[in-house]
């Protein structure tokens, strides 16, 4: 079977996208299926991966330096046509929805894979008459309430967004979580001299891996940071990414103990210091499911995350620790992470990244495209296993 995968944003800090497609092209090849992917960039290409065909469309690139294919729909349904898919995924909750009726029209299963929660927009129930101010909104609304149902069924990544897209597309909507790489996330990566070299002349080791988007609070780390020094925590800081954000984060952490590693690319690096932090915290409130998440718990290090956020359906035990939207909250519960056992929490958060292997999120998928006998979990809606 040829699984097609289109993905409608794309750029230098969509790691945790480019790690999901990676093990998913895998897995799907191990299966016997062959594998494209269709992705927006700075110029067309076509480049053969050991996960499957990775295909670029040129676009021009859009905020925080990604690519959008919302001008270049024409070209993607043209691609398909050729490829003619047997089975169709488009991560995109609302600019690529008319690929699922282009999907119908051609009597390929399509699913639409959902990493974010519906507008606020799209839940508000269309009442307005078509005639009043509003009604040019009702209209696109209801229009795409309509699009959404021409894909066979939505998979989401938590059952919270699962639970507010089944008021819009009531039977259609599963959970298929993502994964972690546990062999290269792992507890074995901690390093006495990585360690050291991280943390210099300070005692605890806070993390932060991610975007420096607005999405993801990144200055709310600051904040936690200064707060913890505050209190007394010798702690120091290490921000791993890349973002908009970069600049003014540097000014807000110009008293503090922070270090800008940059992004790291390099899964091996990553993992080592993952491993090597007394706590990952992750600020974004509106964060759905998280790849970084779980490869910090693999990494046998506590999470501290929103409680905005759908960290509350991986975080247990002393594996982590929800916080309200302020530095002086996150501080609170870095505390009370710190207060434990090393050994307890470490092995807590092993324990619960255990239980994502990408196998898992494969097969899951493979059931969604109804391409394994458990399709019936599909049909009823829960896809989560």
């Amino acid at each position: 079977m040829r699984i097609v995968h289109v993905a409608n944003f794309h750029g230098q800090e969509s790691g945790g996208f480019a790690t999901t497609m990676r093990h998913l092209g895998a897995g799907y090849r191990r299966a016997g299926h062959d594998f494209f992917l269709i992705v927006p960039g700075t110029q067309s290409s076509r480049q053969q991966t050991p996960y499957g065909t990775v295909i670029t469309i040129a676009t021009l690139p859009g905020r925080l330096r990604t690519t959008s294919l919302i001008p270049v729909e024409v070209t993607v349904r043209r691609i398909l046509s050729d490829l003619e898919p047997g089975r169709l995924e488009v991560s995109d909750r609302l600019t690529l929805r008319r690929l699922g009726t282009w999907a119908k029209r051609h009597s390929v299963p399509a699913i639409l894979v959902v990493h974010n929660r519906p507008s606020d927009w799209l839940m508000r129930p269309s009442a307005a008459a078509v005639g009043t101010p509003t009604g040019h909104i009702n209209r696109e609304r209801t229009s795409t309430r309509g699009a959404l149902r021409d894909f066979s069924s939505v998979v989401c990544t938590t059952a919270a967004t699962r639970d507010r897209y089944e008021h819009i597309l009531p039977g259609q909507v599963g959970v298929v979580p993502l994964g972690v790489d546990l062999e290269t996330f792992s507890p074995h990566r901690w390093s006495a001299d990585a360690r050291r070299a991280y943390l210099k002349e300070n005692t605890v080791l806070i993390v932060h891996a991610g975007r420096f988007t607005a999405d993801k609070s990144p200055v709310r780390v600051i904040d936690t940071l200064r707060e913890l020094r505050r209190r007394g925590v010798d702690a120091r800081l290490v921000m791993a990414g890349a973002g908009p954000l970069r600049a003014r984060l540097e000014r807000a952490a110009r008293d503090l103990p922070v270090d800008f590693v940059g992004q790291i690319d390099e899964p091996r690096d990553l993992a080592t210091l993952l491993a090597c932090a007394d706590v990952v915290v992750s600020a974004g409130p509106r964060n759905t499911f998280s790849v970084s998440w779980l490869e910090a718990l693999a990494s046998g290090s506590p999470v501290v995350a929103s409680a905005g956020s759908a960290a509350g359906e991986l975080l247990s035990h002393s594996a982590g620790e929800l916080a309200g939207d302020s530095g002086l909250e996150f501080a609170d519960a870095v505390v009370r992470i710190l207060d434990r056992r090393i050994a307890d929490r470490r092995a807590d958060a092993r324990e619960v990244a255990a239980g994502y292997p990408w196998s898992r999120t494969v097969d899951l998928m493979l059931a969604a495209h109804w391409l394994t006998p458990t399709t019936s979990v599909v049909r009823t809606s829960r896809i989560t296993a």
